[in-house]
């Protein structure tokens, strides 16, 4: 087993109970799901985090269907068998048959032998545990660092501690249950961001009245906007370009063949891959004050808004963050000093709202690694209301934004319980047979 077992379950390997390991065959698709009448041909992605996603897959073409190999049948765990070092063995388990669904050549599906006690669910939690990671960076093979494929042998040969087939499906039933209570708050998360999105679109558009609310369409109220350059704006706001609204400043890297430099704890430094989240208050590294002072750093207050100009995230979506602390940043961020007229919170809203087409306007053309251009990112046209109306639109999205870090505290909550029960109950170190025992005797014989 990946971990000692704290029972007397027996060691066994895989190959006990598992029948076969069956894998599709590569087909011509489109990238779009199937629709009515098609079949489709999963993705990679329809395994991640675990969970089956059967929205991740691709639409075969007509003359490929005849190809397709290997449907989605149900009480099977899919296995990602070729795939980066990081994902490579990758499992989920799939409950209902999906026979419009067919795998690809890099997947596996593992089907458990008829009659043997093997809860097939039960075995997809410990294809989730940290030891089975280790497994797999100990057998899965090939000489390219961006690929690594593991051998239908060593997945059959891995050996686990095998509880009755009873206490297996209960500890699947516990653990299904924290899984179905995160599966719903990350669903809830979605739709909160859904909200955000829509409320942002009408808040930076039509703007919150001197009633506090939010001020009534150009078709209800036309007397209330006046033409721009940008379409319909209300009539108490002005334009106003990115970079007339404050003054925007890079940073650098200092030494780093000077420890002294790099403390573990000291002034924020900010780089691109710190930017998960819309607010800032760690950073994977810290400079000392020295270090801020050789290299002309500036230090940015707390509350201040960032913005990634070169990284390869940009490629996707252009990162706008703010930050919780006092920090300063590499070369690929610049952060904003805001003017007087300006609220620095509704900066972070203001250029969310409008980061997509931002991105469209200033992105470079032909470099390695995608990269704005400041000319035209600067230039770029916002709407501004007048400050107070700043402070409004802030506070009203500011509540549907604590909600959702609230539920995405919960989310990671409730992933770190999964965790330490999946750690408990999977090596035996918590016993769930009293439960056993307690549903048996209160069984009518």
């Amino acid at each position: 087993m990946f971990e000692e077992s704290a029972t007397e379950w027996p060691l066994l390997p895989l190959s006990e109970f598992i029948q076969r390991l069956d894998a599709g065959v590569s087909v011509n698709s489109e990238d779009r799901p199937h629709g009515a009448g098609e079949v489709g041909v999963l993705k990679t992605s329809a395994l991640s985090g675990s969970v089956f996603n059967a929205n991740e897959n691709k639409a075969v073409l007509p003359a490929e269907k005849r190809l397709v190999a290997e449907p989605v049948s149900g009480d099977t765990i899919l296995v990602s068998r070729m795939n980066t070092p990081e994902l490579v063995g990758i499992a989920c388990y799939v409950k209902y048959p999906h026979p419009d669904l067919f795998l690809p050549d890099r997947i596996w599906q593992a089907k458990k032998k008829n009659g043997c006690a093997l809860d097939m669910r039960w075995l997809s939690y410990q294809l989730q545990t940290e030891g089975y990671r280790r497994f797999l960076g100990a057998h899965a093979t090939g000489t390219s660092g961006s690929m690594k494929n593991l051998p239908k042998s060593s997945f059959l040969g891995m050996k686990l501690h095998f509880p009755k087939v009873d206490e297996q499906r209960l500890i699947a039933r516990i653990l299904d249950a924290l899984d179905t209570q995160i599966q719903k708050t990350e669903a809830l998360i979605a739709k909160l961001e859904k909200v955000k999105e829509g409320l942002l679109h009408d808040l930076l558009t039509r703007g919150i009245d001197e009633n506090g609310r939010l001020r009534p369409s150009p078709e209800q109220a036309p007397e209330l906007y006046k033409e721009s350059p940008l379409g319909l704006i209300p009539r108490e706001w002005e334009l106003c370009t990115v970079g007339g609204l404050g003054s925007w400043k890079g940073g650098s890297t200092p030494s780093k063949s000077n420890p002294g430099f790099w403390p573990e704890s000291g002034i924020l430094w900010v780089s691109p891959k710190d930017l998960v989240s819309d607010e800032i208050h760690e950073t994977e590294d810290k400079i000392s004050e020295r270090a801020a002072q050789s290299s002309n750093l500036f230090i940015f207050p707390a509350g201040s808004v960032l913005v990634v100009f070169r990284s390869g995230i940009l490629r996707k979506r252009l990162p706008v963050v703010r930050a919780g602390k006092d920090f300063t940043v590499n070369q690929d961020l610049k952060a904003l000093i805001p003017s007087d007229g300006i609220a620095e919170e509704f900066v972070k809203y203001l250029l969310q709202g409008n980061a997509d087409r931002i991105l469209m306007k200033s992105v470079k053309a032909g470099t390695t690694v995608e990269s704005l251009d400041y000319k035209f990112f600067s230039s770029y046209e916002v709407a501004l209301p007048r400050k107070f109306e700043q402070y409004k639109i802030s506070t009203a999205l500011k509540k549907i934004e604590e909600r959702i870090n609230y539920e995405r505290d919960l989310t990671k909550k409730l992933k770190k319980d999964k965790s330490g029960l999946m750690d408990d109950l999977l090596t035996g170190r918590v016993r769930v047979t009293p439960l056993l025992d307690q549903a048996q005797a209160t069984t009518p014989a």
